[in-house]
């Protein structure tokens, strides 16, 4: 009996892998259009084209005249700073990755001029009230600001893993994952990555720096998570005193403290639970957001967790 239970488990495993990869194969190409551009042999990716500018709305973003701002992206475009738009129709679009170094041609201000960074954890131990889509959605959103012109993080530390690994653009097949939970962890884990890496004579912060990945935008990476990240609360509960206040503060001290030289705002994205992961990420925040949806049990539920919080 149990044999056939695991039999028929196994082949409703082997169908659900294949239907997923059919599914990818179909939300890929929806993914794409076609532009009227002759230069582009394939599709544009449907993401990249969203986010295009005009070449007016570029303009005005620097407050030029026509002759002067057609003067200064010519040059760029002879320098190899950017290259040709994307034709479509009459319409000449630039992608957001030429948009960005052009950007930094014309010496546009960065929010790093102006302000600190910032790091935004959003947390509610209640299960279903949009922190990935807070997360998510507030992060593309300060990525898209061109006046902000910030430097974006998402570090997806809900060990379901869905918003980080759904945001990554493009990986290599040999590309290496690591956590923040697997540099958080590295020193009572000598077998893993990371502390093989500086084993081998790495050094920290750049392997910190190497971590993320690049989404459709490029001013917006995520460090993604996967179940395993779990193990984190295992790992605490096992510590003496010390040693659990250590692991309370190495994501402050050792993770966010080097990615804070490389990003403006880091988005924090937490797991459904009142856990040793999330008493962690709070040690790093410089703000929380809790969101809570507006239903009598979800309110109540909220109701409790802020008591905890103290």
């Amino acid at each position: 009996m149990m044999s056939a239970i695991l039999d028929s488990l196994d082949i409703v495993s082997r169908r659900m892998e294949q239907e997923q990869s059919d599914l990818k194969a179909v939300i890929k190409d929806r993914m794409q259009i076609r532009v009227t551009d002759t230069a582009i042999k394939d599709s544009v990716d449907r993401l990249i084209y969203n986010h295009c500018l005009k070449k007016k709305e570029l303009q005005e973003l620097f407050g030029l005249s026509r002759v002067t701002f057609n003067s200064r992206i010519e040059e760029a475009t002879k320098e190899g700073i950017i290259r040709q738009p994307i034709i479509q129709g009459r319409t000449h679009l630039y992608n957001r990755f030429d948009v960005a170094s052009f950007m930094d041609y014309m010496k546009h201000p960065k929010y790093s001029d102006r302000f600190d960074p910032i790091n935004i954890v959003v947390e509610n131990h209640k299960g279903g009230t949009g922190k990935s889509t807070t997360t998510v959605t507030l992060a593309t959103a300060a990525a898209l600001d061109l006046n902000l012109n910030a430097r974006c993080l998402i570090i997806d530390l809900d060990p379901q893993g869905s918003t980080g690994q759904n945001l990554i653009h493009q990986a290599d097949e040999d590309s290496v994952y690591m956590t923040a939970v697997d540099v958080a962890l590295s020193s009572v884990e000598p077998d893993g990555d990371f502390a093989q890496y500086l084993a081998s004579g790495y050094d920290h912060d750049e392997l910190i720096k190497a971590i993320p990945f690049q989404t459709h935008l490029p001013n917006l990476d995520v460090i993604p998570a996967f179940p395993s990240d779990e193990r984190f609360v295992d790992v605490y509960w096992g510590q003496d005193e010390s040693g659990q206040k250590k692991l309370l503060t190495l994501l402050r001290d050792k993770i966010i403290s080097v990615l804070k030289n490389e990003y403006d705002l880091i988005f924090i994205d937490t797991p459904p639970q009142n856990s040793p992961i999330l008493w962690a990420v709070n040690e790093t925040a410089d703000a929380v957001l809790i969101p809570v949806t507006p239903r009598e049990f979800d309110f109540a539920s909220t109701s409790n967790y802020m008591a905890t919080m103290p």
